[in-house]
This record gives C-alpha cells, sequence and structure tokens, in this order.
C-alpha cells in the first residue's frame, strides 16, 4: 500500500513539476520584454491555418525593426476573422520588446496571469499535502 501511495504520490509532483515549468517557459519571454513602443505601419492580414481555422496576422514597424504577430485566437471562418481584423486596426497598438534583442517582439503581450495562479495553487496543495502525510503518515 505505501509503495502504490508513493508512486501517486509522485505521479502528481511530476504533473505539478511539468506545469510548472510550462508555465515559466510562457512567462520567460514576456519577461525579457519590458520595453514598449508605439507600432508604426501596421500591415493586418487573415492567415489561413487549415480548411477551418483562421489567425489574425499584424507585421508591423516600430523604432528601426519590423515585427509579425500572429495572434492566438482561432476562427472557423475568415469572415469572422475579418471583423476582428477590423476591430483591431481601429485600435492603437503598442509593441513590446527586449531591449538588448528587439528582435523578439509582440503586439500581443497577454501575461499568463491565471496559469501562474494555477502553478501556485498547486504548489501550495502540493506542501499542504506533504505536510498532511509527514504529520500523520509517519513512516
Amino acid at each position: 500500500m505505501i509503495n502504490v501511495m508513493r508512486l501517486l504520490w509522485m505521479v502528481l509532483v511530476g504533473f505539478f513539476l511539468w506545469y510548472a515549468v510550462s508555465t515559466i517557459l510562457m512567462t520567460y519571454p514576456l519577461i525579457k520584454m519590458r520595453s514598449e513602443t508605439p507600432a508604426e505601419h501596421i500591415l493586418w492580414k487573415v492567415v489561413k491555418q487549415t480548411e477551418d481555422r483562421y489567425q489574425v496576422q499584424a507585421d508591423y514597424q516600430f523604432l528601426n525593426y519590423t515585427g509579425t504577430t500572429v495572434f492566438p485566437e482561432t476562427y472557423w471562418n475568415a469572415y469572422v476573422a475579418d471583423e476582428h481584423l477590423q476591430a483591431n486596426q481601429a485600435k492603437s497598438w503598442i509593441v513590446h520588446y527586449n531591449e538588448t534583442h528587439p528582435e523578439q517582439n509582440t503586439l500581443d503581450y497577454s501575461f499568463p496571469q491565471k496559469q501562474i495562479l494555477y502553478m501556485v495553487i498547486l504548489w501550495g496543495c502540493v506542501l499542504w499535502m506533504q505536510w498532511i502525510i509527514k504529520r500523520y503518515f509517519p513512516v
């Protein structure tokens, strides 16, 4: 019974480690992009990924650099993607970029707050379960 519990515990901790590493890898590039400037000369287009998957793409210039951002939202048809493209054209956009490597840039600076919160909650649960195991099930 103890070996099964230990195996289950190792699987859970492995999952939590995988989630933490994937969240950190998703967050790290965004943390490096601390500088921002207005985007200039934005060229918007709808990109067909598959037969029923379309995405909005923006090609832009900032300072003396160029950048491309493909927004993560996917649309089932080009008409809906084009509606979102027109809504995006009406906005003013800020380029977030890495000051030491300006080729690392994006218009879509959506920080993964929910994933970070989930990671903190998961690790709180791991520590709490570890405390319960050591307190009530000493080996």
